[in-house]
């Protein structure tokens, strides 16, 4: 989608026109899991770029120029010097535009490991955050796994009745249950019962 909004649109629209285009029903299930949307007052209806409450975007969306055309694709976050880049410059920049964020949500392993592994000065990118005292979450990816997305939104005493119609899925439920728990238990600390 990128690609082809470019024909039409300067760089900076383009991304924003493109961010999560493919994946804005999968990104409110999981924003919606366990009452957490509503919890921040957040209106999850229409486009998600569009919603004034909300800031999207990638960790990797630098519009790179590798070899004359544009490189679209993520790479792995870590390996790749271009994406280090992007990550520990553009993305950390654009956070700290918006002092009133207090929480970041990153979808998937890849962007986990390197919020985690980054860094920028002497702090990883995630302490860099955790320094601004914005709560920093990892929900499952949004175009990937979907049985760790079912299994993320479920309630713990659900599982079972779950993997009774999907026994292939527990390979999927450490990770899910690792990433409910945090969004659990920092829900719990932000709004006790």
């Amino acid at each position: 989608m990128f690609a082809r909004l470019l024909g039409s649109c300067s760089v900076e629209l383009a991304a924003k026109k493109a961010a999560f285009a493919k994946g804005q029903k999968q990104i409110k299930d999981l924003l919606d899991a366990h009452g957490f949307a509503r919890q921040l007052g957040l209106d999850l209806s229409g486009d998600l770029n569009d919603n004034p409450s909300l800031f999207t975007t990638s960790l990797v969306k630098c519009c790179l120029m590798v070899g004359g055309n544009y490189k679209y694709r993520a790479p792995d976050i870590v390996a790749s010097p271009e994406a280090r880049f992007c990550v520990c410059n553009r993305f950390v920049a654009d956070i700290r535009k918006y002092p009133t964020l207090k929480w970041v949500v990153i979808f998937g392993e890849a962007g986990w490991e390197a919020i985690n592994l980054l860094t920028v000065g002497s702090r990883t990118i995630y302490q860099n955050l955790e320094a601004q005292e914005i709560e920093v979450l990892n929900f499952p990816h949004f175009s990937q796994n979907f049985q760790q997305r079912a299994i993320f939104r479920l309630l713990p005493e659900q599982e079972e009745i779950y993997f009774k119609d999907h026994p292939t899925a527990r390979a999927y439920a450490p990770a899910a249950r690792k990433m409910r728990a945090a969004l659990l238990s920092a829900m719990q600390r932000k709004w006790p019962v």
